[in-house]
């Protein structure tokens, strides 16, 4: 088994939906999927004019962010294995751009299949549409959840659920950009890791953090 289709394989296991219509179209996903690593730190962005490709996460998380014309940027979710951006379907609907970027949390695997065939194949199908939608639904359902926890928890407990919900020993993030996730003030994010760090949940480091235990209390 060559390396290409090797990693074809791990895709499908992540995006089942695509081995079908990867059989019922001669192979074509297989023949026109592109893969690519992402480095942890490393950001995608859409383009204004086109949209290129519609990518899917093999391994790895990647943080969704929009960021307005005056540079500030709105943490929107994280996308992992298994998930869609649904930038596509504004691509899709030739709508505006909602110029998002993605940074990779941790190292990456991805995969990318040009928009061409995304509209022929995918787009046209019932059952990747309904898996898409129903995949937008979960990631709206989730951001309502953290929104009713920043009125409802205080900023310890979901700093702690924060940096467990990443699910990594390696968190690539400064303070400012937590603090921007938990709706924040940078100093309380900061005063609040250092207290984790004298309790030897974790360590940190220049623009990333080290998670060493917080199952414990």
């Amino acid at each position: 088994m060559n390396n290409q289709h090797a990693r074809f394989e791990r895709l499908l296991q992540m995006y089942p939906e695509l081995n079908r219509i990867n059989e019922k179209n001669q192979g074509v996903i297989e023949s026109q999927i592109q893969f690519k690593q992402l480095a942890a730190g490393e950001t995608m962005h859409t383009r204004e004019d086109r949209c290129s490709d519609l990518f899917f996460v093999i391994k790895g998380h990647l943080q969704i962010e929009k960021i307005d014309v005056n540079g500030q940027i709105t943490r929107m979710y994280a996308l992992g294995p298994g998930e869609i951006c649904h930038e596509v379907l504004s691509c899709y609907m030739k709508c505006n751009s909602l110029q998002l970027a993605g940074r990779a949390m941790t190292d990456m695997e991805i995969a990318l299949l040009p928009m061409q065939f995304v509209h022929q194949y995918l787009i046209t199908d019932l059952d990747f549409m309904r898996f898409m939608y129903t995949n937008l639904h979960e990631k709206f359902q989730k951001m309502v959840q953290e929104k009713e926890e920043i009125l409802h928890e205080p900023i310890p407990v979901r700093l702690v659920k924060f940096l467990k919900n990443k699910q990594s020993t390696m968190i690539y993030m400064t303070h400012q950009e937590i603090a921007l996730d938990l709706g924040t003030a940078r100093e309380v994010v900061s005063r609040n890791l250092k207290s984790l760090e004298k309790q030897g949940k974790i360590k940190l480091e220049r623009n990333r953090i080290k998670i060493l235990d917080l199952e414990n209390k």
